[in-house]
């Protein structure tokens, strides 16, 4: 069963984070650590992936030209009229503010054949029929959350302009339209004297909060789709009793962060390209990674060619380097 599942669970997690944008139609978006653990003759005993840098704001922001996460799109392609009851999906992306700016197509890609796949990699990789209805009932609200709109209301509030859509949402997300109302459009604040008060928020203040709530909500669903891969993972592992130690194991690893491109500076791509680029070279001179592995082979007698490769100085020159940036970053 380990065997089987394990190239479906570490090469691909199960719920697709890619995207397409302007350099790739399959770009993951995001970070991972994968390590395929193997026991003393060679076989597979468990996986393991974590993630890192999700790149959030595409679910609420995707670049011009591009799309937002392919799940959205294989869902909407994919899901029967049942399931499209049962996740209260739309009748297409144009629908959906989140969806309806950039392409709804991916050349290479078809998204029902995407849906299919899957399906079939949360049910080998143990998610129950439940489970995976409640994650593509959260799905359906993250990409609904960008049709609620803000109108005014009384004494300098904001309410949602459409109640229908308000209610669809908070029924995805087992609240009440109220509560959900209300979270949207103010906030407590405490007076340091053990009471409170509510304080309305402007339009600008609730469409930021809405599209920050779709964010955490679709990042936390990302965490605990992986986080319970690794579980079933272990639970299929097949170890021995005295196999507890991690640093004993032998182990194939991938660190995939790579993939940062040259493009428009915007605020995501400035707060994650730094926290990579220690990773591409070791300081803003020194040769990229892959030179110096490159340049390690010949030692073990292995034969290599030139691989022409991309490398990111010029963007770490421009955010560490320069005496005039206009911001610096700074890495604790």
């Amino acid at each position: 069963m380990l065997a089987r599942s394990a190239p479906g669970s570490v090469c691909a997690c199960p719920f697709p984070p890619p995207s397409l944008q302007v350099h790739n139609n399959n770009s993951s978006r995001f970070g991972k650590w994968c390590s395929v653990h193997f026991d003393d003759v060679g076989h597979i005993s468990t996986c393991k992936v974590q993630s890192y840098l999700l790149e959030k704001s595409r679910v609420v922001a995707p670049g011009a030209g591009e799309r937002n996460y392919h799940i959205f799109y294989s869902m909407l392609a994919g899901a029967t009229a049942e399931e499209r009851s049962t996740f209260g999906l739309l009748a297409s992306v144009a629908d959906y503010a989140y969806t309806s700016e950039g392409p709804a197509d991916a050349d290479g890609i078809n998204d029902a054949e995407e849906w299919a796949t899957t399906v079939n990699k949360l049910d080998t990789l143990g998610f129950s029929l439940e489970q995976q209805t409640q994650v593509f009932k959260l799905l359906s609200g993250v990409l609904l959350m960008g049709n609620i709109k803000f109108v005014d209301g009384d004494k300098d509030t904001q309410k949602a302009s459409d109640p229908a859509v308000l209610s669809r949402v908070a029924e995805l997300f087992k609240v009440g339209p109220q509560q959900l109302e209300s979270a949207l459009t103010s906030r407590k604040v405490s007076s340091g004297r053990g009471s409170s008060y509510t304080v309305p928020l402007t339009l600008s203040q609730c469409v930021d909060l809405r599209d920050a709530l779709a964010k955490a909500i679709y990042a936390n669903l990302f965490d605990w789709v992986v986080n319970r891969l690794n579980v079933f993972m272990q639970m299929s592992a097949v170890r021995s009793a005295d196999d507890d130690d991690d640093e004993d194991e032998l182990f194939v690893g991938l660190l995939d962060v790579f993939g940062f491109e040259a493009r428009r500076a915007t605020l995501p791509f400035c707060c994650a390209q730094p926290q990579s680029s220690p990773l591409l070279s070791s300081g803003s001179t020194a040769p990229p990674i892959y030179r110096l592995q490159i340049a390690a082979h010949p030692l073990s007698h292995r034969p290599t060619r030139t691989v022409p490769h991309s490398h990111s100085n010029t963007s770490w020159l421009l955010i560490f380097c320069h005496p005039r940036t206009e911001f610096r970053v700074q890495l604790s």
